[in-house]
This record gives C-alpha cells, structure tokens and sequence, in this order.
C-alpha cells in the first residue's frame, strides 16, 4: 500500500498540520493554511522569504510574476512549483509562470501538491523525476513553502536514511518528524537509485 499522508491538512476524521507537523515562527505566511480567509494578492507583496534546506534547494511561498527575475538574480537556475492552478487566483498559473521562469533564464517544472490526502509515494516520484531535469540550485514554492518542503522531504527520503532527512529539514525549521513512519516506507527496495538529483543531495 501506498504511503499517505494522515489526512494532511486537516481533512478526514484527524488533522496532524500544523499541531504535529509544525514550523518554527517567523516563517512568512505561517497560519496560511490555517485559514480559510481570502490570501494577499502575491502580485501586491514584497517576495516572500527563501529558506535553504540543502545549498542547492530552497523553499519560499507563492511567487509574484516579477518574482522569477530576482530568483533568478539570486542565481537560482530553476524554479519548482507546488503550488497547484487556480489555488491562489491572483497568481500566476503554471502555464504563465514557465513562460516567466524562461524568460528570467530558468528551468521550470510544476508538480503540485494539493491539500488533502497526499499520496506520498506518487509526490515522491514526481519530485525526483522534475528535480532530475532542473539545474540547481532550485527554488520551490506552493502558499506558503510548507509544502514545497514536504515535497523535498518525501522525494530526499526515497534514497537518503530518514534520520538525515529529517535533520536537514528541523536545521531549516521544519519539523516533519511525526511523519518519520511515511518516510521510511518510502525508501527505495534494493536501496538507492543512482544518478541522485543535486537538488536532494544530502552531501
């Protein structure tokens, strides 16, 4: 049986986001998925703060369309999106924002992730196959960046002991740890799979 999350998010009978799977304050946009409230207009805001997991991955939240230059400018070579079409209205869906990140010079893949029961494996897959076709280093981003950080871990723990992975993401101030069992069953049978992408190594 697949991998899934606990009904991440808050939907079915248990929610274990954030009250398990938490991320330390001053991360922008914390509560976002908290609330059912209407969002910022991403067009409206400053970018959103990045936060490196590996020097070659980093997370953020929804990007504004201007954004992909400066990411680009920061010398991110490509941008993974997780953020999934029509989630956030007044941002860029995945068509206008490939045509932006090549036009700022960067690659683009778009794997969202929906809120809900999150079929763990299928993210892991998707995850690893985009990563393998984007130079690093690649800047993620859903909302808020929580999500783009469960993608990361998800896809890193098909190959890498779990202990490692969960390390790298507490260093970077998300704790996924209640999700150490999910991990686990994802790692690859017969271990590792080679060639790794850059943008999950663990070093």
């Amino acid at each position: 049986m697949r991998p899934r999350t606990r009904e991440f998010f808050g939907v079915g009978r248990r929610a274990i986001w954030p009250r398990s799977v938490r991320k330390v304050p001053d991360r922008p946009l914390n509560k976002a998925l908290l609330s059912k409230a209407p969002q910022q207009s991403p067009r409206n805001k400053a970018m959103h703060k990045i936060v490196h997991i590996t020097p070659r991955f980093a997370v953020t939240g929804a990007l504004a369309p201007a954004d992909l230059a400066v990411a680009a400018g920061l010398g991110f070579r490509a941008v993974l999106s997780n953020l999934p079409d029509g989630e956030l209205p007044a941002a860029p869906d995945s068509t206008e924002e490939r045509a932006l990140a090549a036009r700022a010079g960067l690659g683009f893949a778009h794997v969202p992730v929906r809120k809900g029961d999150i079929d763990l494996a299928a993210l892991a897959e998707g995850v690893r196959a985009a990563l393998g076709d984007l130079a690093p280093p690649v800047l993620a981003h859903c909302a808020s960046g929580q999500r783009s950080a469960l993608a990361w871990a998800v896809a890193a723990a098909l190959d890498q002991p779990v202990d490692r992975v969960l390390a790298a993401l507490a260093a970077a101030g998300f704790v996924l740890a209640p999700l150490r069992a999910e991990l686990e069953g994802l790692a690859t049978p017969g271990g590792p799979r080679s060639p790794l992408p850059a943008a999950l190594a663990l070093g």
